[in-house]
């Protein structure tokens, strides 16, 4: 009698960030070649999209036009439907897939080093690229010494993150 049939498979590894943001990098550039688009300046960072009862985490696109970014952050939520899941990135109860296309997205630096993405209007928080501030929802203005604008899809939510 074989215990074949008993033996466990061994799964395989599920890609790091940077070997799966590779393979999306390098089907956004096949994609954009194909149409004629330049996409050499986006960026593409991970960022918390929301943290009200756990973290949802997405990619921002930034570093080209509005539209580039915006079709980049549209073309990822597309992608990581058809490849998160099968390469075990996403699902489960510890990292629950959370697919979908957040919107613009504003990147703030001040001088004390504070930096971060932040969704636009989200908690009541709004962001002024051409007065250069930040208004909290308590009315409180920040002036930051950088803001970029950017494009954000979530991909995950970890429950309860601590």
């Amino acid at each position: 009698m074989s215990n074949a049939t008993t033996r466990a498979t061994k799964k395989p590894a599920v890609p790091t960030f940077a070997q799966w943001s590779a393979m999306l990098r390098a089907d956004i550039e096949r994609k954009a070649a194909a149409c004629g688009c330049d996409v050499s300046g986006l960026t593409i960072e991970i960022m918390t999209t929301d943290n009200t009862w756990g973290d949802r985490t997405g990619l921002v696109f930034s570093g080209a036009s509005d539209e580039v970014c915006e079709r980049a952050a549209r073309f990822f939520e597309a992608w990581a439907g058809k490849h998160l899941r099968r390469m075990g990135v996403v699902g489960g109860y510890n990292a629950q897939e959370s697919i979908g296309y957040v919107g613009k997205a504003y990147f703030s630096r001040y001088a004390n080093g504070a930096k971060g993405w932040y969704v636009d209007g989200r908690g009541g928080n709004t962001v002024d690229p051409a007065a250069m501030t930040v208004t909290t929802y308590y009315g409180y203005v920040s002036h930051p010494v950088e803001i970029r604008t950017g494009f954000a899809t979530s991909f995950v939510y970890y429950p309860c993150a601590e």
